[in-house]
Formats: structure tokens, sequence, C-alpha cells
């Protein structure tokens, strides 16, 4: 270049197109060199205005009326832009031109030996313009969600522009609409919105409910659905002290279930019917009744003391003499123990009998408690504590209530089964290993001999009086004591030829130490690479998610898994059976209780609009169009974009299904680019325009914790480094104690300029970002035969070749992609 400014033109638009992301690529090239570039100048136009030339905008930017001239424009000094300019210099001067605004442009800068690169994203907010046509604000507060199907009229002059809305499809009070005029460019610019018409709810004819009026008396209502009933005759309702029965006492006080007891209860006013008598919640079933008192048999509960209320049918609650509550107190029984023997280990399932023991009753035996694993108020089980031998007394307590069995428990050795050895002592979650105990006395099989994991069983697989085997159960990572009930004599003790204890435990593992790497791209497709222990090699019971995404795991081995973290990308189907209504009503100015219909046009019913016609989608999504014409209708469809809401003809756009008009049909576009999308079916029939609006939005960057399942159990994370050695696999397969190996990421991944999520003590984190997402700006060519060379020009790429995967020639998914551009 020259030292006189060469002149680019940028592509410009109209200003009633909706808002968009263009692209637009500017490359310049100089002889100069380097250090004298800052000589070599090129100027930017756009629109009237260019760098270097910069012009004052006109006062107003709506469009002239037919009587006024237009206005002078003002040159203001600037300099050119120098061809050795960085991206955020263009992009300040690009950010000045009046003709840009309101929108405005990002820029990013790119240097080889053609020259330097500049990228230019316009970054557009236009709304709509001020002389805006009744038919595009029609369609664009359609596009609105939850706005529905409104009617637009133009009211106004090209210097005082004024439209009516009304609402068609969502009756009633609507919120006041806000107009953002910030944008506009003027002499005392104002926008005001007013409501013409409150909207409301038209009742056809009155109900009764509508009728109820004052009483003197209570009234007794009866609601359905919500909404009031009417009262033909008398629904008052009194509450009257001679109608009121009074209990004076009960007789006896206290008592048992057990014991049969009788109480009897007396009082005035009462009725000569069966009362209903609770004793704290349980029932006391009524056997004789008299003009003054009732007697009734006492339930089951546990032991304590009750409050004992009486309701008669006919009459309601009664109320206590003195309004003093009368209380009766349920005794605590033991009958009788069984075994009264077991194990010195613990572990016997002991059986307590008697009245009023319930699920709060505790137990001891020889003073150390007896953990309760079954309870009722005339029989509990609990399984008993070790305990040296010889015979102690069995204690049950409820409440401030104990009592002591008649019988005792005995320990004795004789029935003590003896554990050696337990082996594996690690474990994968996914279970189904075989467990090996061996040891003496252990019985043979029989319903009451069972090895418990924890809280789950170990499905036996063989039982003899010196070795039992069975497969473990499925449970959480963790450290679970193995117990072994042999019949009802109890647990064994685990001792080594009795001079020292064994350790009873197993640890089952399943454990995430990292992942790498910590970013990806927000489009998904990035490659994870899982470390940890206790995995599985069946891929087909893995599962991996990425906060809502899923990771499709592609290869797993038992520290180690690779992959995929899928797109959160959505297919939005459109069809064509919305209803086209152009019937309304109205409330005539100065009326407030007559309601007239008034109709702008015929009404089509459905299959005459979009539904839905207005769609906020992500980058990435799919939105599919389906269209089937009504029964007898000779009506065609199609899809395709629209440079403004109310457009029916195609100028160019993403969205073409085809010229030709089809009675049945679908049509699919995946959006890429953020953007206010319009789009119509022209005219189906000879006055009938369906038009609709997709609006794209970027995906935003986001941090999302990974989780891994296996076989339905989630690894827990542990954020400590892995040691580096590998501790000795053992013969099931998992290494003894806690293994934890340490993993190398793949060789062919590229490493990231992006900075990575923050990781907590508890949770591990992934980032989706824009800084790891490749863009492809361009392929070329766009067709060919097999083998065809293909370049594809873009952002975001890796320097490492093997890196870049191209899965199909429509796409290109990167993988660890380092933020480095290139073809």
């Amino acid at each position: 270049m020259s030292a006189v400014p060469q002149v680019l033109t940028f592509d410009s638009w109209s200003s009633g197109v909706a808002a968009v992301r263009e692209v637009q690529e500017v490359s310049v090239s100089s002889g100069c060199a380097s250090h004298l570039c800052g000589s070599t100048f090129f100027s930017l136009r756009y629109g009237n205005a260019q760098t270097g030339d910069l012009r004052a905008p006109p006062p107003s930017r709506r469009p002239l009326c037919a009587s006024e001239t237009p206005d002078v424009l003002v040159f203001s000094p600037a300099g050119p832009v120098p061809v050795s300019a960085s991206a955020e210099e263009l992009q300040a001067a690009l950010n000045n031109l009046w003709s840009i605004k309101p929108d405005s442009v990002t820029v990013t800068k790119q240097e080889d030996a053609q020259g330097s690169h500049y990228t230019v994203t316009f970054n557009s907010d236009r709304g709509l313009p001020v002389d805006v046509s009744a038919e595009d604000l029609k369609f664009a507060l359609q596009g609105v969600p939850r706005v529905g199907q409104v009617k637009v009229e133009d009211l106004g002059t090209c210097r005082l522009p004024k439209w009516r809305v009304t609402w068609l499809t969502r009756p009633g009070a609507q919120p006041l609409m806000k107009v953002d005029d910030s944008a506009v460019i003027g002499n005392n610019v104002n926008f005001v919105v007013q409501e013409e018409v409150k909207g409301g709810l038209l009742t056809r004819g009155l109900t009764g409910d509508f009728f109820r009026v004052w009483e003197a008396e209570p009234q007794v209502e009866v609601y359905i659905n919500g909404i009031p009933s009417n009262c033909s005759g008398r629904c008052s309702f009194r509450w009257s002290e001679e109608e009121t029965p009074v209990v004076t006492g009960i007789s006896p006080t206290q008592g048992s279930d057990g014991l049969r007891t009788l109480i009897t209860i007396t009082g005035t006013g009462f009725s000569s019917e069966n009362a209903s008598i609770m004793v704290g919640s349980s029932r006391c079933v009524v056997e004789e009744v008299t003009a003054s008192s009732q007697v009734c048999r006492v339930g089951g509960a546990s032991a304590g003391r009750y409050p004992v209320s009486v309701n008669f049918p006919s009459l309601g609650d009664a109320r206590f003499a003195a309004n003093r509550l009368l209380y009766f107190t349920q005794q605590l029984i033991v009958s009788s123990l069984s075994p009264t023997s077991g194990g010195v280990a613990g572990g016997t399932l002991l059986t307590v009998s008697g009245f009023g023991l319930g699920h709060i009753a505790t137990v001891t035996v020889g003073g150390k408690d007896c953990e309760v694993v079954q309870a009722g108020d005339t029989e509990l089980m609990c399984r008993t504590p070790a305990g040296a031998a010889g015979s102690h007394v069995v204690t049950v307590t409820v409440g401030n209530m104990s009592q002591t069995a008649n019988a005792t428990f005995t320990y004795d050795v004789d029935l003590t089964a003896q554990i050696w050895s337990l082996n594996p002592q690690t474990a994968f979650v996914t279970g189904d290993q075989l467990l090996i105990i061996q040891g003496s006395n252990l019985g043979g099989v029989s319903n009451d001999s069972t090895v418990f994991v924890g809280a789950k069983e170990c499905v036996t697989a063989q039982w003899s009086k010196t070795r039992i085997s069975c497969r473990l159960p499925v449970l959480p990572p963790g450290v679970y004591h193995v117990e072994v009930q042999v019949g009802n004599r109890g647990f064994p003790q685990a001792r080594w030829f009795l001079l020292s204890s064994i350790n009873t435990s197993i640890e089952y593992i399943l454990e995430v130490y990292s992942i790498s790497p910590l970013t990806g791209s927000l489009m998904g497709g990035t490659t994870l690479t899982v470390s940890g222990s206790g995995f599985s090699n069946d891929t087909a019971n893995i599962q991996v998610s990425v906060g809502s995404r899923a990771c499709e795991v592609a290869s797993a081995s038992e520290n180690q898994l690779l992959c995929t973290v899928q797109s959160e990308e959505e297919t939005h189907v459109v069809t064509n059976q919305g209803s086209h209504l152009s019937t309304f009503p109205r409330h005539p100015p100065g009326t407030k209780t007559f309601w007239t219909w008034s109709s702008a046009g015929p009404t089509y019913g459905s299959g005459y609009a979009w539904s839905p016609s207005s769609l906020r989608v992500f980058v990435g999504d799919t939105v599919r169009w389906r269209w089937e014409a009504p029964a007898f209708q000779s009506v065609g469809y199609r899809v395709f974009s629209v440079s403004s809401p109310s457009g029916s003809q195609y100028e160019g756009g993403a969205l073409n299904s085809g010229e030709a008009r089809t009675a049945e049909g679908f049509f699919s576009y995946r959006f890429t680019v953020p953007g206010t999308y319009y789009y119509s079916s022209g005219y189906v029939s000879a006055s009938i325009l369906m038009q609709g609006v997709v609006k794209v939005l970027s995906r935003e960057d986001k941090n999302a914790d990974v989780s891994v399942t296996v076989g339905g159990v989630v690894a827990r994370y542990l954020p400590e480094e892995a040691p580096e050695e590998d501790e000795e696999a053992d013969d099931e397969g998992v290494a003894a104690g806690s293994p934890r190996v340490s993993r190398s990421a793949a060789d062919c991944v590229a490493s990231t300029r992006c900075p990575p999520a923050n990781q907590t003590s508890d949770s591990l984190s992934f980032s989706f970002s824009a800084c790891s997402t490749p863009t492809v700006r361009s392929i070329s060519p766009n067709q060919g035969s097999y083998h065809q060379l293909i370049h594809i020009q873009g952002q975001g790429f890796s320097d490492i070749t093997c890196a870049n995967e191209v899965s199909r020639v429509m796409g290109v998914y990167g993988r660890n992609l380092s933020s480095l551009d290139g073809v």
C-alpha cells in the first residue's frame, strides 16, 4: 500500500433487518518494512462513514418525510488506520463510526506471510426501526414468548408514529409494554405506552354463590373444586353448652392389654350410643353403655401415661370436669425370653415377649445394649452384645419404666464359632466377587445362618464347619464389617489360633482422582481422561456425566477410562397446527357492562399458523418444521428466511426449504450463529401468510461437576495426588489396601491456554468455555469425491496434528483443542 489511504468498503444492510451476528474478513498486505509500516495507512467505510474521515451522525435515524430536506453531514478530523494497527485500535475506530451504531463490533487479528487478517464480528442489537410497519410490529410481538397472537393497527404519521395493539389469544389484563428507546438518535425522542382498555374476565350468568347474604349464625359452607356452593335451605350451626357431654372420672387409672383391663368412664350428658374412646392413640373398645358411663377394654400400646379422650357421634367431643384431663397408665410387662443362651461374641437374636414394649423400648443384657432390630407392643427382637461366659440379667426400659425378666441369658463358649481368615479384603463396588471365610465350629447351612457385609447379605455359595463362600453384594465405596451369623448361636470370634485378632473388614473401592483436560468446548466433543481406581472393564456398566451432559465411555480399565462429552444440542419441532385467529372481543369505549365482537377478517383455524411461532434456542440446536395441509384444502407450505417480521419474499438467508410449495413435508436446520431469524411460509393460499421467529442465543461458559457411576454406584472423589507406584494386585484383580494409580494424559492431546475450573475438596469440576471452543470459518471445496483434499479455516485448532479430528465432511468436532488458530 502507498502512503495515500486506500478505502475498503464493508457490506451493509437495511435498518429493517433483524439483529444478527455477521462476520466479515479484512485482509491487508503491505510491502513496507515492519519499522516503516506506521506510515502506511488504510481506511474502512461502512454506510456513509469511514475511518479517517469521521462524520457526525444526523440528528434523527428515522426516514425523512417528503417535506423534509437531508441534514448536512459535518466532518470531524481523525487519522486513517496504520497497517500495523492492533485489533484493539481497529475495534475502537470502527465502534466510533455513527453508521455502525447502535451496533458494535469485536475485532481479532492474525498475521502471516501474506499480511494482516482482521475478523470483524458485528454484535447487533437493532430492535425495530421507528417507522416499523404494523405487520412487522405484529409479528415481532408474536415472537415474544407468551404474548400469543395480536392485532396491530397503524394510527400514526411519518413524524408521529402510533400503533394500537390488541391481544387476540391471551385475554385478560396484560402488563404494560416497555419500550427501550436508548438506540434512537434524535431531538427530544419520547416513547409513551398507554392502556386504552383493560382486559378482564367475562362472566356469562351469575351463579348462586354470588347471592350469599349476611347471616346472624355461623354457616356451613361446601366447596367443590375451590368453588363455594349455594345454600338452598338452612345451613346454620351453633355450639351449645347444654348438649356438651362432661367426663367426671375413670377407673382404674392403670393396666395393660395383657391383663385385659376394663376402663369405666363416668360423666353427665352422655347419649345412649357407643362412644369413640381413645387412650393416647390406642382405641379402647366399648363393651357396656349406660346413661352415665361407658365401659371399654384397653388396647395395646407402649408403656407410658396417656390422655383419655371421649367422642359421641351425635354430640361431639366430651369435655372434662373442671377442665382437668384424665390419664391412664399402660404398664410394662416382660413375660419370656428366647433363646436363653448364645455365643460369647454376641449376635444371638434374642426375642423378648410381653406387653407395653413398643418401638421406643431398649434392652440390656448384663448391662450392655442389645441392639433392637424389630419391635412391637407385645414382642421385640434384639441382637445380643459380646459378653463374658455365664448368666446375665435382661432388662427392658420404656421411657421412665424398667422391667427385669424373670429368666437370664447365658453366654456359652461351646456355642461360639471361630474365624481364622477372610479373603479378599478389597472389592469392586459391583460386587459378585467370591468372599472366602475359614474357621472352625461354623456349623452348616440353615435358614438362620447368614453372612452380612455391612447391612447387606452376602449370598451363600457354600457352607461347611470350616469354610464359607458367598458372593459379595453391591455396595458404595467404603469400609464394611463382615458379620457371620451361625444359626442363632451368634457371631464367631475372629482370632488366629486364639492368639491375636484378625481384620474382619472389607473395603469397597471406587475412587476418582483427576480428569484431563479441565476445560473443553461449549459444543461438546471433548475426550476426557478420568483417572482413579475400582473402575470396571465393562464399558456398558459405567456411566459418566458432566453436569447434565452424558460422557460416552469409549474404553475403560480398572484405573482409567476415556469418554467423550456429548453435546447439549436439542431438536425443537414446529408444526403448522397453530390456529389463525383474527376475530377478537372488544370493549366499546365509554361502556362498562357490554361486550361486542369485531372482526378484522376471516378466521381460518388450525393448519394456518406455525406452532409455536416463537422459539428461543441455543447455538447448535436444530429446528424441525413439519406441515400437513388440512383435509380437502388445496394449500402448500414452504419455510424460508425473510428480512423483516412480516416479509413474504426470500431474499437470501439461512432458511430455505426449496422453491416448491408442498401440502405435506418437513425441513430441518441446525443453527450455528446467534441472532434473530425471521421466517415465513410464503402465501400458503391466495391471502394467508404464516410467520415465525427463531431467536438463537449463545451458549455461555459454565462449570459442571463430573460424576462417575459404576454398576449404579457413584464414585467418591479424592483430590489428593495418587502415588506413582502401583501396589500388587490380588487374585480378584483389585490391588491390596487402597490402590491409587497415577496416569498421564494421552500423548495426542493439545495443551490449553484457558483457565481451568475451580476445584473443591468434595467435587471435580469441568469448564465448558468459549476459549476452548474451536470455530470453523470456511471449508473449501464444499463438495467433491473420495480422497478429496479439504481446507478448513478457523480458529481454536491445535498445533498438534493428531489432536485435530475431522469426523465428517459437514462438521469438525474439536477434541482437547488449544486456542491456536490455523488451517
